[in-house]
């Protein structure tokens, strides 16, 4: 798999740099090409010193490397009808001049890219059809010097059509590659930058963006011109700049990563592609003699690391980001059962302590019969006793203290229960009362009740109030008709009891009385009463009003 992935890069690789292999079939043998220093004659024997046309000597800039040279070789033109040729050399050392049968001419182009193996130019000239004779052929190149250390690695002599395309294809690779290289670079920087910030294994992103700020450095370098004056820097940062990388390279192989995402198979072939190329800008600087196919082998200096530093901390940061997205959806769920496991919690405890309540009310309530009624029908037993009261009067007060006992049970039954259910009750048990006597009854109760009245207090004092209103029609009104009205505006409960009986009288000692207690029972509810006319104009009306947060909560 990595091996795949390697040799997948490297096609990649030739895909981006000028085609140099169409012309293959024109290349000038090496063997062919002969030397000469500047300082000798033409001699009908040329020679190859191979200490003297080696363009690395054994000393770093020694005077070997700062001396002219000449090359020189032969090509045979036998078909003088053929279409016009071209010479094409993608890197010198220096400016070049071309002599062909002797005619000079002189096309070097400066190289903008800032990479080891690259000389200052390149070459591409056209070679007239009337400067060329039947038969043998003579081109002599003269290099003033070769201080970049690049020496002559490919000679081509193409068909202009071929020649030009390719010389086409270079000047736009070499304007491009820099350019691209930047803005990958800058991505790959910044892609890094999240990945300390927010990714898991930070010495591998750390190391990444260290080797892509290096690779941004060399792209960038591309576009200074380095005089022969600063020959010493440019061999310092090639060498230093290919080397960083290397051992950045082998401090992210022993770096703790992730194993275990899809991207793991492929990083040995990424991180293997991506040391070849600054190895191979390493040994064309160092080696004594040239390294074959300049162009491809630039690309590969300046541009194996970034397939490794723009897809494994994308992949991986991308990773690391689900896994942390992941991890939250994770906890919400673990908080949103935590949250549920305490509502129910709460709910029990709340129920709880409504059953504790309800239980407490209850127990009041036991004492309060005991203390109350129970001490009202000792009073009474006490009078029967020492003979002091009359029949009607014990049947009387008895018949009070039941009416009272039941609306004590009825209110403790329907503690905690909706005002609704209480007042259906209340109504049930006063519809049997009034159906002995000849008074009858209308009930117009609001659909929807949102007043809330849950305490056994409250529902009493409520039954209470609208008991002795009721209770006081039957014995004194002489009434034959009474309507109740059960109204809530959603900020205010109200009850009116109206009769049609003979109302109030002046002097009515009792009824002055039943006033005062019906007013203390609105009290004790924490609302006011009223009295007004009754039915059609006669009888009694009594108006009880009660607002929210009083003594009870709306629902």
């Amino acid at each position: 798999m990595n091996s795949l992935v390697f040799v997948a890069l490297l096609l990649l690789s030739a895909l981006l740099t000028p085609q140099t292999y169409l012309m293959s079939s024109y290349k000038v043998p090496g063997k062919d090409i002969r030397f000469t220093p500047t300082t000798q004659t033409y001699l009908t024997d040329d020679y190859l010193d191979p200490e003297l046309a080696s363009p690395h000597g054994k000393q770093f800039l020694n005077a070997q490397q700062s001396m002219p040279r000449r090359y020189n070789f032969n090509f045979l033109e036998n078909e003088p009808s053929a279409g016009p040729k071209s010479l094409y050399i993608p890197s010198t050392a220096s400016n070049v001049t071309s002599l062909i049968n002797g005619i000079p001419f002189e096309k070097s182009q400066d190289i903008n890219l800032f990479a080891p193996g690259m000389g200052q130019a390149w070459y591409a000239q056209d070679i007239p059809r009337p400067v060329l004779t039947p038969g043998n052929n003579r081109v002599d190149l003269h290099v003033p010097s070769d201080l970049h250390r690049s020496g002559l690695r490919r000679v081509y002599l193409a068909p202009s059509e071929i020649m030009q395309k390719i010389a086409k294809q270079q000047t736009q690779w070499m304007a491009n590659l820099p350019r691209a290289g930047i803005l990958l670079s800058v991505i790959s920087i910044l892609v890094c930058g999240f990945g300390l910030l927010f990714g898991k294994h930070r010495a591998a992103f750390a190391i990444l963006g260290a080797i892509s700020a290096l690779a941004f450095l060399q792209f960038l370098l591309s576009f200074f011109n380095l005089s022969a004056q600063s020959v010493f820097l440019s061999h310092l940062l090639k060498i230093g700049i290919s080397s960083s990388i290397l051992v950045l390279l082998g401090m992210w192989a022993r770096t703790p990563k992730r194993l275990d995402n899809a991207l793991a198979k492929f990083s040995p072939g990424l991180t293997l592609f991506a040391a070849f190329g600054p190895a191979y800008g390493l040994l064309s600087l160092l080696i004594p003699y040239p390294m074959p196919a300049p162009l491809m082998g630039t690309t590969w200096a300046l541009t194996s690391m970034l397939p490794l530093v723009l897809i494994w901390p994308v992949l991986n940061l991308v990773q690391d980001l689900n896994e942390r997205r992941s991890i939250l959806e994770a906890l919400k769920t673990k908080i949103s059962e935590q949250e549920l496991l305490l509502d129910e919690k709460s709910r029990v405890i709340a129920q709880e302590m409504k059953t504790r309540a309800i239980l407490e009310e209850r127990q009041r309530f036991t004492r309060d019969i005991h203390d109350g009624i129970g001490g009202q029908l000792l009073a009474l037993l006490l009078r029967v006793r020492s003979k002091k009261v009359d029949i009607d009067t014990v049947e009387a007060e008895i018949q009070a203290g039941i009416n009272d006992l039941r609306l004590v049970v009825d209110s403790m039954d329907h503690t905690g229960d909706s005002l609704e259910m209480a007042l259906s009750t209340f109504k049930s048990r006063t519809t049997r009362l009034l159906d002995a006597t000849d008074i009858s009854m209308q009930w117009h109760q609001a659909p929807i009740l949102q007043y809330s009245m849950l305490s056994t207090t409250g529902i009493l004092n409520l039954y209470r109030f609208m008991q002795e209103v009721i209770s006081n029609t039957i014995r004194h009104s002489s009434a034959s008709q009474l309507k109740v009205y059960i109204e809530d505006s959603g900020q205010l409960f109200s009850v009116k009891i109206q009769d049609d009986g003979i109302g109030l009288t002046a002097g009515d000692n009792a009824a002055g009385r039943g006033l005062g207690n019906l007013k203390q029972r609105a009290q004790l509810l924490g609302g006011s009463v009223e009295f007004t006319e009754g039915l059609d104009g006669a009888g009694l009306g009594v108006h009880l009003t009660v607002p929210y947060g009083s003594h009870s909560n709306p629902a």
